[in-house]
């Protein structure tokens, strides 16, 4: 665990209270600190005195045993070694804990309850197995929120390190680094001296290759290849507006949205000019339900920080560990959306409803709950069996929240896990179809009730949502409807031009990996992070203009020279002409190297793996021989993707506008609107 979770479990929100005594001790390492103090052992029985301490991540690396073989396909065969990472080296975290094993009966891991955190934990073991050698008194503890009841409740319930699940990430490391290494060392030394491969301002030497990295970055070019073979269609979309007897008007738009067809578009424009009337075709009155959102999961969160908060995927998920290391969150690694059946809302909605912004939803969120109807969750939830959903553990002090990063992350959790406990929205729901001539026009108003639900702790959702918050439009159209005719007040046929698709967002790439099986949801940050590094897409706004990536500290504090504010909303992954030959070259031997069918299936097999249900050695040769494979033939057709490096720039500067006018008058895109008052 990091310092300050272990802090957390031994203080306040641990075993403070009670114990005899909770005193700081010094150990070799000053980044692991130690923690003492006195309680009952549960699977001793005994009262004991505890010491707590930390690790600072991974204590181990995977390396190849010795130099690289001089033949790069002779990596698939070499063998591997775990060595110290220079962070545990440097900060000599093993001596720490082989310093305190040896005056120690017990080994108890509180490591992230995760297959990252299982791995970790044989590496804890893995050190002081001279004092715990069969690891008959070594226990794991269970928890997913730093809070006393649930560290009391771990503490109580202590189970056992699960090998398989270690070995789980054993085997997706191991298949990693093998195929990383050596399709990344050919690249970089037969590309290095071609156009796209000599070095750039800002672009690191190396021109890597990943079996996570790659596939993402093959949908950033799949979708900028589908705006370069974008051909433009003129269209047609028509709207009127009706006014009734007492002066009230209201738009109605076209039943049928648009045509392409010419004529159409014609007769239309005849049918307007002719007809000075409108008649009520048809209409109804019916109720929609906007169902709550599901619990909160990594993917929402990623995509929404993207999305709302003006936060990348990376960033987002620092801040969110360390909102999770002060005890201000639950664990935000997880994909269930659904809360298990024992999770006590009450002690986390309890808090809130002292919130100053959010008490009041908070108060209605609680009164739900013990309803009937609270309990009864959005259908869409589901649990996959790890962490629950992420929630908020308490009402975090402006002071603990030092960034505004931090601020804007705490309050979306806080209001998504309100909107998921509050009461459905029942919506009135009015449309009315009139008819010009042989042309139907439509308007479907929806109505906001006086119990809003969910949007209590959402409100931005009612202007995304379209939704009525009087009844003015209402009573237009109610008036409408009654008289029979309607005159036409004002009527517009409007010609333009399709529109290409805009390069993938952070958040749709989020969702993209997710749903294919792309890494994990702890791996998709730093996969998306790696094309930015690599210089094979450019993070840009929406106006296309190159958004700043700073380093970030804690609580999302930005470090370094301040960056620009974005020109125009949006974060758009724009692929850069190293990307796309990168991708269309390995397309080019073999399409499965960019696609995400191959990954997707090591995902799945380490899963299994994690799971006992296939052994360790099975998925790595099996995956090995496939990779190996696939090595050697770019590797023996490398003289054919050197000319995919080498090719002329053309029209590869890609951050033209995006969106709106500036990008149709750049296209040389003519608009016409044709407009009439009767």
């Amino acid at each position: 665990m990091q310092s300050s979770c272990s802090s957390e479990i031994a203080g306040e929100k641990g075993f403070r209270r009670c114990s005899w005594l909770l005193r700081s001790l010094p150990g070799l390492s000053s980044a692991c600190p130690v923690l003492e103090f006195a309680a009952d052992f549960p699977p001793t029985g005994q009262r004991s005195v505890i010491c707590v301490t930390s690790v600072i991540g991974h204590l181990f690396q995977l390396e190849f045993d010795g130099r690289l073989p001089q033949q790069l396909a002779q990596i698939y065969e070499a063998p591997v070694v775990k060595t110290f990472t220079d962070s545990a080296r440097k900060a000599r975290v093993a001596d720490h804990l082989q310093e305190l094993a040896q005056g120690s009966s017990q080994l108890c891991l509180w490591l992230d309850a995760d297959r990252e955190g299982e791995n970790i934990g044989f590496e804890v073991i893995a050190v002081c197995k001279e004092w715990f050698p069969d690891n008959s008194n070594v226990h794991r503890a269970i928890f997913s929120a730093l809070t006393r009841e649930e560290v009391a409740a771990s503490f109580k319930a202590l189970g056992r390190p699960d090998m398989a699940v270690a070995q789980g990430v054993d085997a997706r490391q191991e298949l990693d680094l093998r195929v990383g290494i050596s399709f990344s060392t050919l690249l970089t030394r037969q590309l290095k001296d071609t156009r796209l491969g000599s070095v750039q301002r800002g672009v690191t030497r190396s021109i890597t290759y990943g079996p996570c990295q790659t596939p993402a970055l093959g949908f950033c070019v799949q979708r900028q290849r589908d705006i370069d073979s974008f051909q433009p269609q003129k269209l047609w979309t028509s709207q009127v507006e009706l006014r009734h007897r007492q002066g009230g008007s209201l738009k109605l738009v076209w039943k049928e949205g648009r045509t392409d067809n010419e004529k159409q578009a014609a007769a239309m424009k005849q049918t307007f000019l002719r007809n000075r009337v409108a008649r009520v075709k048809s209409s109804s009155s019916s109720s929609e339900v906007l169902h709550r959102p599901t619990g909160l999961n990594t993917v929402q969160l990623l995509r929404s920080a993207s999305n709302a908060l003006n936060l990348g995927p990376k960033q987002a998920m620092k801040v969110a560990e360390d909102l999770y290391s002060a005890g201000i969150i639950s664990y935000p690694r997880t994909e269930t959306t659904r809360y298990h059946e024992t999770f006590d809302a009450e002690a986390s909605l309890r808090p809130l409803s002292r919130h100053p912004a959010l008490g009041r939803a908070a108060v209605r969120a609680l009164g739900a709950w013990r309803s009937l109807a609270g309990k009864a969750q959005s259908y869409r939830a589901r649990d996959v069996g790890d962490h629950p959903p992420i929630v908020p553990l308490r009402v975090a002090a402006s002071e603990e929240l030092r960034s505004g990063a931090a601020k804007r992350l705490y309050d979306f959790v806080c209001r998504h896990f309100l909107a998921s406990w509050l009461g459905d929205v029942q919506l009135e729901r009015r449309e009315a179809c009139f008819s010009i001539g042989d042309f139907d026009f439509e308007v479907v108003l929806r109505r906001l009730p006086r119990d809003r639900g969910w949007l209590q702790a959402m409100p931005w959702r009612i202007d995304e949502l379209c939704l009525e918050d009087g009844t003015k439009r209402l009573d237009c159209l109610e008036q409408l409807v009654n008289q029979g005719t309607a005159d036409i007040s004002n009527w517009n046929l409007e010609e333009s031009w399709t529109a290409p698709p805009l390069p993938l967002t952070e958040a749709e790439l989020v969702d993209l990996m997710d749903r294919n099986g792309i890494g994990t949801d702890a791996s998709i940050p730093q996969h998306i992070q790696t094309i930015q590094d690599r210089g094979y897409v450019q993070l840009c706004d929406g106006s296309g203009a190159p958004i700043e990536v700073m380093k970030v500290g804690a609580f999302g504090r930005k470090r370094g020279r301040p960056s620009q504010r974005p020109k125009a909303p949006g974060r758009y992954l724009v692929p850069t002409e190293r990307g796309m030959a990168l991708v269309r070259g390995l397309s080019h031997l073999d399409a499965s190297l960019c696609e995400p069918e191959v990954r997707a299936l090591i995902e799945r097999e380490c899963a299994m793996v994690a799971r006992a249900e296939l052994l360790q050695a099975e998925v790595l040769k099996r995956n090995v021989d496939l990779f190996r494979g696939k090595f050697q033939h770019v590797q023996h057709s490398i003289h054919e993707l050197r000319t995919f490096f080498q090719a002329p720039g053309g029209s590869r500067q890609r951050n033209a506008r995006l969106k709106g006018e500036a990008n149709r008058k750049n296209r040389s895109r003519r608009q016409k609107r044709f407009a009439s008052e009767a």
